[in-house]
């Protein structure tokens, strides 16, 4: 098959990128402008800016079997693509999220209703990234176009990427080895969630590529084997202990969860709504369309895989320190970080604004009137 991925050197696209060209019958297009690269006989390649149309038809007009998208397209841009991609390939992925499920009681299906669906004039509030990837979904199924799925993880982890709650791996990591202190909000530990290792979301969308009976479906590709984030924590700490001669990880509670949320960076705020619901999914669906049951491996033998190599592997390489982030733990924990740590004037301002209540609040206040000019409108019921 001719397979395209867009952005596929991502967390789940670098990873579904080795699933598919251990099939030697693929031949597998890269569209990405990271200038990372695996080597294989089929593999091409093709750098540049996708969202430059010139570009992106140029790319999309040698015709493809099955493209799979991993990027964020505003619903508009999606909206003037439709007709290049579908007529360009027989089987159309588009990464959506689970995390655009509104809260549910018991296993969330594909059926289940989705945040938008429920509360449609809040959404025009809310997290910016969850509403584009609804509304880019309502766009999808609401076109002319049958031959789409639509592929629905939740939170993932990789060598590179490890979310506790929602702090993420360069600021908890970071302070962990350097002996500071995590803040954690303590009633979210009680929900449960389900992590999933990006390699095996990755091999249940291998299963969906060029699969007729996934075409024209919505499919959750995450594990259904859920746990608390308590225990996540605890396996974090029990993990990190082995691997690092007994040092322990320092987490702080929050017993007023309210107090963690809204000295959160701005752009996470509405992720209270996703970490503050029980997340169990079921993937009754996947394993029919597949005609198999895809199996979701055991957390705490992923995570010793993953930290390992995050510890002790050289080419593992995790982006640096937030200072945003570090200053927010910092004034929660009452601790403070040298200046020297970050590594340009931007980013000690960053710290030091954020590290103050009342600078990090002024600052919030500006941003908030910058962006209600540009704030993006949620707008249900598109026109196909």
């Amino acid at each position: 098959m001719r397979i395209l991925i867009i952005g596929g050197t991502g967390t789940i696209g670098s990873e579904l990128t080795d699933f598919l060209r251990q099939q030697v019958c693929n031949q597998l297009y890269i569209v990405s402008k990271s200038t990372e690269t695996v080597h294989a006989d089929n593999i091409k390649y093709i750098h540049g800016d996708i969202f430059d149309h010139s570009f992106f038809v140029k790319v999309l007009e040698k015709g493809y079997d099955c493209i799979v998208d991993f990027m964020i397209w505003s619903p508009n841009e999606l909206k003037n693509n439709l007709d290049t991609i579908f007529r360009n390939c027989k089987q159309y992925i588009a990464m959506g999220t689970s995390s655009a499920y509104a809260k549910t009681n018991g296993l969330i299906d594909e059926n289940a209703k989705r945040f938008t669906d429920i509360y449609p004039d809040e959404a025009k509030q809310t997290y910016r990234y969850v509403i584009e990837k609804a509304v880019a979904d309502d766009v999808i199924m609401h076109s002319r176009y049958q031959h789409w799925t639509i592929i629905r993880p939740w939170v993932t982890f990789n060598t590179r990427k490890h979310v506790l709650v929602t702090v993420p791996v360069s600021v908890w990591l970071w302070r962990f080895i350097h002996g500071k202190t995590i803040v954690i909000p303590r009633k979210v530990l009680r929900k449960k969630c389900s992590l999933t290792y990006a390699k095996d979301s990755a091999r249940a969308i291998s299963k969906l590529v060029g699969n007729d009976k996934a075409l024209g479906e919505i499919v959750n590709v995450t594990t259904d084997k859920a746990t608390t984030w308590a225990e996540v924590l605890e396996l974090y700490k029990t993990v990190l202990s082995e691997k690092m001669g007994g040092v322990e990880l320092k987490p702080q509670f929050i017993n007023n969860d309210a107090v963690f949320w809204k000295n959160m960076p701005s752009q996470f705020d509405p992720i209270v709504r996703d970490r503050c619901y029980d997340r169990c999914f079921s993937n009754e669906k996947l394993n029919a369309i597949c005609g198999e049951k895809i199996v979701f491996g055991d957390l705490k033998s992923n995570l010793e895989i993953c930290i390992d190599k995050l510890l002790f592997d050289a080419s593992c390489k995790i982006d640096p320190i937030d200072p945003v982030w570090c200053g927010i733990m910092d004034r929660l924990s009452h601790e403070h970080t040298e200046l020297s740590e970050f590594s340009s004037a931007k980013s000690k301002l960053k710290y030091i604004i954020f590290r103050s209540a009342f600078l990090s609040l002024l600052y919030r206040a500006i941003r908030y009137i910058i962006d209600s000019k540009t704030r993006f409108v949620y707008k249900p019921n598109i026109e196909p």
